[in-house]
């Protein structure tokens, strides 16, 4: 599919592509492949590394991009990750994207560009999100604090963001899932500011670390960060009752997982949750 692109307005604009990888090879060349491929693609790469594999890391190196290792002494932390990746990066904007994303339409950034004013004051980028249904090709909506919900929201797994919006008020590294939910909520309010969200088939997800534990804590992320109705009693009581229908249909594992998160929610009404922030 080749897309149209009517209004050029930010063929100027020049980004970094902020790749963070766990142990990615060779997906990552996939990856890096398809960014390049794009019909912008990016001034600059940047990797952010936590592989612990000597062959990964060797692999990873001779791609002969800048290579930022993440601090060996200390626990993995996907927003420390990103803003020590923002740091190092000189350009406007930057897409911060997974080592397992595929981009699989050149086009793609392209037109995203085109939607709007990057220099708008008030604009904060985009993001592209995997979508199952091959003829959702294209679906944007524009998000601003009246319409952000957790069904119409942001992702960090391929973003384009300001780089200076970055380093002005980092990503919270106290906010151990779900972080760019709670980065974007704050400039949702404290800019009056608005994103696009796009969903498309020709995102490919490719992450095989994906599992349940990933699940439970981006849930009791978002409700205690982001989306605090999610802590009311009802909601709470809804997924107790979500476990026993799952129980009743034979869904051993749904159960447990809707009694986990219900469970985590009603003790973070009362302290904070403390999770590590890693891959899984």
């Amino acid at each position: 599919m080749t897309y149209q692109i009517s209004n050029i307005i930010n063929m100027d604009l020049s980004y970094t592509a902020l790749i963070r990888t766990f142990n990615s090879m060779p997906l990552l060349i996939d990856v890096i492949d398809h960014l390049q491929k794009q019909s912008t693609p990016p001034s600059a790469i940047v990797i952010v590394d936590s592989s612990k594999e000597k062959e990964q890391r060797s692999g990873i190196e001779n791609l002969g991009y800048p290579v930022v290792r993440y601090p060996e002494n200390e626990d993995f932390n996907f927003s420390k990750a990103i803003n020590i990746g923002v740091n190092c990066i000189r350009t406007d904007a930057v897409l911060i994207i997974s080592s397992h994303v595929l981009l699989t339409n050149e086009y793609m950034i392209e037109k995203a560009l085109n939607i709007t004013d990057f220099n708008d004051e008030k604009y904060m980028g985009f993001c592209l999100i995997p979508w199952s249904e091959r003829e959702v090709t294209w679906r944007q909506t524009k998000v601003d604090k009246e319409n952000f919900n957790r069904n119409l929201c942001a992702s960090n797994s391929c973003t384009m963001l300001k780089a200076s919006w970055i380093k002005l008020r980092p990503f919270r590294e106290d906010v151990f899932s779900a972080e760019d939910q709670e980065w974007t909520f704050y400039y949702l309010n404290q800019n009056d500011a608005y994103f696009y969200n796009i969903v498309t088939h020709d995102v490919k997800y490719m992450n095989v670390h994906f599992n349940t534990q990933k699940l439970i804590n981006e849930q009791i992320a978002l409700a205690y960060f982001t989306f605090n109705e999610m802590l009311s009693l009802k909601n709470i009581l809804f997924g107790i009752l979500k476990s026993i229908y799952a129980i009743l249909r034979l869904r051993k594992e749904r159960a447990q997982y809707h009694f986990i998160v219900a469970k985590e929610l009603f003790f973070a009404r009362f302290r904070k949750p403390q999770k590590k922030s890693k891959y899984f």
